[in-house]
């Protein structure tokens, strides 16, 4: 077996790791829809919103035109068209569908 440095986890762990973060997949998205599908956003969730988008535009930017992932908005948001619901939001609401974009660009 290959010997790993001692700041790197073994593979054996890294597999648990992926395995585990997988198994999980399906109560992480229940957990997001059901944050997303409120009324208004928690307080800290506008601000961490702005930060990750300022300072991780990359990954927004690499999901546009990927279908699986505005399935994914569509499904956490319950909107068959997320976009045209912006136009009608309060502001609370928009942070909840920008935050569906991050959520859905950053799963998988």
């Amino acid at each position: 077996m290959a010997q790993t440095k001692p700041s790197e986890p073994s593979r054996e762990y890294v597999k648990a790791g992926n395995k585990a973060y997988h198994a999980a997949e399906k109560a992480r998205q229940a957990w997001l829809k059901d944050l997303i599908g409120r009324k208004s956003a928690p307080k800290p969730l506008a601000a961490f919103v702005t930060a990750q988008l300022l300072t991780c535009p990359k990954p927004v930017a690499q999901w546009v035109g990927d279908v699986g992932r505005r399935n994914l908005v569509q499904e956490l948001t319950g909107y068959d068209n997320p976009a045209e619901r912006a136009g009608t939001a309060t502001p609370a609401k928009l942070t909840l569908l920008n935050f569906a974009v991050l959520a859905a660009t950053l799963s998988g």
